[in-house]
């Protein structure tokens, strides 16, 4: 499902969500969310951004299934989280997002942050130049034998991902099959490397000792990379065809993220699922990540 609202940035989102359904061979639903006392000829307005985004969809991918709607009755985040289509709940919901520069990083709106937080299925943010899906470099991401890297730890900016990979952030010590679940298949459907990453820092215990004993980084990393890797070990093991590059970086989590995912198809980060007390909300890694990355960030709920 693609949320429409007349703006570069949403139209952006309904051609990804149309390539998206394609590779999955998944129909398509466009929506574009009314107040509950729409405004004159708002309702007419909706109906024509719809048809024109059925039509290109349509164009880019003949014999797509594109279904529309025009949801009322809620505020716009509260429709689009729902995530209620024709068929039943959306699969993947995608939404535009306002660049506003490199440097001041983008403005993603109230609504797509708001969404991003309280969906109960998979979320992308798509940035206006990211409407469209770059194909796997599947040399870039083999190794010398042509096999991708297995593991190991690495300095930032090391193993960039190539164009058309899907980067997923883990975290170790959290819950996340439902995360590691959507990047393996995303990767799968496309035919990519999947880059996952964990970033670390020593915890603050290891105080001065971490200074005079260089070691103890170097036996952290080590025991944080073996996590890693036994984390991703079923997962690897249900997706076969998936080259997976695995890396421990230490340093801030969105920071590396974003660099990482660098000419990548796709960035991943969860957030919980579960409802705190003034309601769901992105954590701050995947706040960071959503307002700096350049390419779709998808928002992944998971631990429900």
């Amino acid at each position: 499902m693609a949320g429409l609202d007349g703006s570069p940035e949403s139209a952006a989102a309904a051609a990804w969500a149309a390539d998206e359904a394609a590779l999955r061979n998944a129909p398509l639903h466009l929506v574009h969310a009314l107040e509950e006392r729409p405004a004159p000829g708002a309702t007419e307005h909706a109906q024509r951004l719809l048809r024109v985004a059925v039509a290109r969809a349509q164009r880019a991918h003949p014999g797509l299934t594109v279904a529309t709607g025009t949801p009322t009755g809620r505020s716009t985040a509260a429709a689009l989280a729902s995530g209620t289509g024709p068929d039943g709940p959306a699969g993947l919901l995608v939404l535009g997002s306002r660049g506003r520069g490199a440097l001041a990083g983008f403005l993603a709106g109230s609504v797509g942050l708001a969404v991003a937080g309280a969906a109960r299925c998979p979320v992308v943010l798509v940035r206006r130049r990211g409407g469209s899906h770059p194909q796997p470099d599947t040399a870039a991401a083999a190794g010398p034998g042509g096999a991708a890297e297995q593991g190991g730890t690495g300095a930032p900016g090391r193993t960039p991902a190539a164009a058309g990979d899907v980067v997923v952030g883990v975290d170790v010590f959290e819950p996340c099959g439902d995360l590691l679940a959507f990047a393996f298949e995303e990767a799968a459907v496309r035919g990519c490397a999947l880059h996952a990453l964990h970033c670390w820092s020593l915890p603050a215990a290891y105080g001065y000792a971490a200074a005079v004993d260089p070691d103890i980084r170097t036996q952290v990393a080590r025991q944080v990379s073996g996590s890693l890797t036994d984390l991703l070990l079923p997962w690897r093991r249900k997706h076969p065809s998936v080259p997976v590059v695995a890396r421990t970086v230490p340093g801030p989590a969105a920071a590396e993220l974003v660099r990482a995912a660098e000419g990548a198809a796709m960035l991943v980060v969860g957030r919980r699922a579960a409802l705190l007390p003034f309601g769901p909300r992105l954590g701050h890694v995947a706040h960071a990540v959503i307002h700096h990355a350049a390419l779709p960030v998808a928002v992944v709920p998971h631990g429900e």
